[in-house]
């Protein structure tokens, strides 16, 4: 594994403030495990990993630790799956925080053996509520439907899977792609904080990935073209006039392409549709998409406007709803690995059909997956020796998901659900209990059945809310926060 302290004192690792001064970072400590993780499909097996490597470990087999430690410690730990890679990160402001947290992560990555309930539950259950609040939108639909009607060899992957796909992975597929790419070989690890001690880290991740039970394999190297070839096929879809046209741009063009669209889409006719799909293929190319009835009029024109584009050293990953430390350390992976700026020599046309018969027609709603084969860990094990920390102080913000709601909540009127959204306020004489309720595996037990996308309590402007979102038992959650209320007293 390869380990880099990044210096947060590095004038290349600290950002101007608005007068365009640089700024002192305050004294937090972060981490990043950037894995290598190619996409060879739609299927969504790589999204599924990073969901059960927080599913517990063999030294924290508590299935909501990630929960307890982003609610009740002065510490967040996420992971986002890209194409090609997929990092795993964490920040806390406590250094003595900081090797328990990078311990919790290395046994979660390291960890291969699962129950199948446990994947039935995240895959049919957690994965498939976040699937589906995606594709019932209109723009993904329009997205997705474009992305699988492609049948063209430049084509890229969705990282994140479909509904329809994610399905069919199993336990044997998962086992098998974290045996052959999460290798130690395949991993860097990049740290930041004054103060950490990289003898620590090495111990610490060393101890953790002899005792894993993954075994050496070959390694996936990705392969990029060193020229683009040029292909364009026109067909049309029996049941839509309307077809697809793509061009394939290299990934360090796509700040330019971006700010071209809004030209490209005044000179288009009203009745087309064009988007950029950011997710890079094998040849670090982005997708421009065009749906229109008219393919040889419009292609002329975007063909025109393209042009002009320049290339511009950004990011090929979609990390910029990260915490800045943590989006400093990726930027600077990022750098370390090397995206060198390529002119294409021809832009790339595909012309294809929208998908003939769309996969979300066909899309129903997951049964109640059944969870009395997996038995629940009363309380964390992670916070046992951390209770210290352990304060409902280091509570999150509410998502602005929720913000909306919050504001039709009052003493008088404490639960508001909408759509497949619900939000709760908790009453004063009630919060005394929160720590204790937020550390038992009771309380999340919505969301380790795969009932709810995401879940969990938060603070915004003085007061304490309890939300759910994408929640297919939002019709008898109220009555559910009725009996958890009740047992806290």
């Amino acid at each position: 594994m390869k380990r880099l302290y990044v210096d947060a004192d590095a004038e290349d690792f600290r950002e101007a403030n608005a007068e365009g001064q640089l700024d002192d970072h305050e004294q937090c400590y972060a981490a990043v495990f950037a894995i290598k993780t190619p996409i060879n499909d739609h299927s969504g097996l790589a999204h599924l990993v990073e969901h059960m490597v927080f599913r517990g470990s063999k030294k924290y087999p508590c299935s909501h630790e990630l929960f307890v430690i982003n609610h009740l410690l002065p510490a967040n730990i996420n992971a986002s799956t890209q194409n090609g890679y997929t990092f795993y990160f964490f920040k806390t402001t406590e250094i003595s925080l900081f090797y328990p947290l990078l311990d919790y992560l290395v046994q979660g990555i390291v960890q291969i053996n699962y129950r199948e309930s446990e994947l039935i539950l995240e895959r049919d259950g957690v994965l498939h509520q976040e699937l589906q609040m995606y594709e019932a939108m209109e723009e993904y639909q329009l997205y997705a439907s474009a992305l699988r009607g492609d049948e063209s060899p430049e084509n890229n992957y969705h990282y994140g899977g479909f509904t329809d796909t994610m399905s069919k992975n199993t336990l044997q597929q998962l086992r098998q792609y974290k045996t052959r790419y999460y290798q130690p070989d395949d991993m860097t690890l990049l740290c930041s904080g004054r103060g950490i001690d990289m003898r620590r880290v090495e111990q610490c991740t060393n101890v953790s990935i002899n005792e894993s039970q993954i075994s050496l394999h070959d390694k996936h190297v990705r392969q990029s073209k060193s020229g683009l070839e040029t292909k364009f096929e026109t067909k049309r879809n029996a049941t839509s006039p309307e077809v697809v046209i793509t061009w394939r741009v290299h990934c360090t063009y796509l700040t330019s392409l971006e700010n071209t669209l809004n030209l490209i889409q005044k000179h288009l006719p009203k009745d087309n549709r064009i988007f950029i799909d950011p997710e890079t293929n094998n040849a670090d190319e982005v997708a421009l998409r065009l749906v229109t009835l008219n393919p040889e009029q419009s292609k002329e024109i975007v063909t025109d406007c393209l042009q002009t584009l320049y290339s511009d050293d950004v990011s090929t990953y979609n990390i910029g709803k990260l915490d800045p430390q943590i989006k400093r350390l990726i930027s600077y992976f990022i750098k370390v690995k090397g995206l060198t700026p390529v002119r294409p020599e021809k832009l790339t046309k595909t012309a294809m059909p929208l998908a003939s018969e769309s996969f979300l027609n066909r899309i129903e709603p997951s049964e109640i997956v059944p969870f009395n084969c997996t038995p629940l860990l009363m309380q964390s094990s992670f916070c046992s020796s951390l209770s210290k920390y352990v304060s409902v102080e280091n509570l999150p913000i509410l998502p602005k998901l929720f913000h909306s709601l919050a504001t039709r909540l009052s003493s008088e009127k404490c639960f508001i659900a909408e759509g497949a959204h619900w939000l709760y306020l908790i009453q004063e004489e009630e919060l005394l209990q929160t720590a204790n309720t937020l550390l038992a595996a009771e309380f999340w037990s919505p969301r380790l059945r795969g009932e709810l996308y995401a879940m969990g309590v938060s603070l915004l402007d003085g007061r304490y809310f309890l939300y759910g979102a994408q929640d297919k038992m939002v019709n008898s959650r109220e009555e559910w926060l009725f009996r958890i209320r009740q047992s806290a007293r």
